[in-house]
């Protein structure tokens, strides 16, 4: 999959000669004789760029798979990393651009489409009751993490207090009719301008050359067996604002 927005840009220059004269004393000090300080600035004007592409890759030996699963889950269970992860490849220019991560279990071709609250859509749908669904949780890095992926880790929460060093890497999923964030949220956001979102907190961004690496977990302390939980409105999206 492949979003791009493109513009000329155009750079307005001035510049100004640094001056500075500096008299040999014969000795190693710095002395300054007199100096003329000026300005320099640079104006872009037009839009951006906010490009990506994205491939999904099996966990166990980075070869390319059509989907995200999870297999060998045996309730009861907690969060459980899922066999693929997302390889994702942006360049971002444009000053208010992002990536997100979200899902669209209640929007148009959604199936099975969630029927709860909107602020627990961000989920896999139980395919036999579409009111229940399992969380989803999400962490971008700047690299493969090995075979196996991160820590899986409920994500943290304030309630949890200090927490555990593995939670502060996790975002929950969210769905974008949840109204209780902006749809381009610091904390839906991937990528930014800044980097990558390698912490839970909302200004946890850092510099990371692409290509980076998604994982997801989900959340198996509610499931039920045998039923299927799955959602086909995972969505990686560039935007701006």
């Amino acid at each position: 999959m492949q979003m791009r927005n493109t513009s000329k840009t155009y750079a307005v220059l001035s510049a100004a000669l640094f001056l500075a004269g500096v008299i040999s004393t014969g000795s190693h000090a710095f002395t300054s004789q007199g100096a003329s300080t000026q300005t320099a600035s640079a104006t872009l004007i037009g839009d951006g760029v906010v490009s990506m592409n994205v491939a999904i890759r099996r966990m166990s030996d980075n070869v390319a798979a059509g989907n995200i699963t999870w297999t060998g889950v045996t309730l009861p269970s907690g969060w459980r990393n899922a066999d693929h992860y997302i390889l994702l490849h942006s360049t971002i220019t444009d000053a208010t651009g992002g990536i997100r991560i979200v899902t669209n279990n209640k929007g148009d071709g959604a199936d099975p489409a969630y029927t709860g609250s909107n602020t627990t859509a961000g989920g896999l749908v139980d395919n036999t009751n579409h009111g229940s669904a399992l969380q989803l949780a999400w962490t971008i890095k700047d690299g493969v993490v090995g075979s196996t992926g991160p820590v899986s880790a409920k994500p943290y929460e304030v309630a949890d207090g200090t927490g555990q060093v593995d939670q502060f890497q996790w975002l929950y999923m969210t769905d974008q009719v949840d109204t209780t964030l902006a749809q381009g949220a610091a904390y839906r956001t991937a990528v930014n301008t800044a980097g990558i979102h390698f912490g839970g907190g909302n200004t946890e961004f850092g510099a990371a050359a692409s290509p980076n690496i998604v994982y997801l977990e989900a959340d198996f302390n509610n499931a039920l067996t045998p039923r299927t939980y799955s959602t086909n409105r995972l969505i990686v999206e560039a935007y701006t604002e």
